[in-house]
């Protein structure tokens, strides 16, 4: 394996008027997109200046806003759960709901750094559409936020 490039993705949680919780988030070099409400990460090596062999680290940070002490579970895999969608045109309906039989081998949880970071490796290694989810423990219960990974597998050789 390569290097490790890090990219930050902020995620911002809050409670809307109806008192359901949102998330927002922004990347800082990743193709980004919401469409219906899911957001989209792009990981395209070849726009990022990577090599094939490199890997994406990922480092989630949660701003929590909305009073309900939102946090990561202390251990990475229980944050993070990736899997390849059964259907590439609607990888959203794949969004894992429990830890998913067949885990995605490209994207991995790798530490809880505290209850408002988690680090996680993207290798990227594939062309594949992945349903992946964040978990997270709250004051009133589990939580969860649904995006999709669109991973490209490109860069330079």
């Amino acid at each position: 394996m390569g290097k490790g490039k890090l990219y930050d993705i902020a995620l911002t949680a809050t409670i809307d008027q109806q008192g359901g919780l949102t998330f927002s988030a922004t990347s800082n070099g990743l193709g980004q997109s919401n469409n219906n409400g899911v957001d989209k990460f792009v990981f395209r090596k070849d726009k990022n200046n990577m090599f094939k062999s490199d890997c994406y680290l990922i480092q989630f940070t949660l701003d929590d806003q909305t009073g309900i002490h939102l946090r990561f579970p202390p251990s990475a895999s229980d944050a993070l759960w990736a899997c390849v969608a059964a259907d590439p045109t609607n990888p959203a309906a794949s969004c894992p709901n429990v830890a998913p039989p067949n885990p995605s081998n490209q994207m991995l949880g790798l530490a809880v750094l505290n209850d408002h970071c988690l680090l996680a490796v993207n290798k990227d290694g594939t062309s594949e559409m992945l349903a992946f989810a964040l978990n997270f423990d709250s004051d009133v219960g589990p939580a969860q936020w649904d995006p999709i990974g669109d991973n490209q597998d490109g860069g330079k050789t």
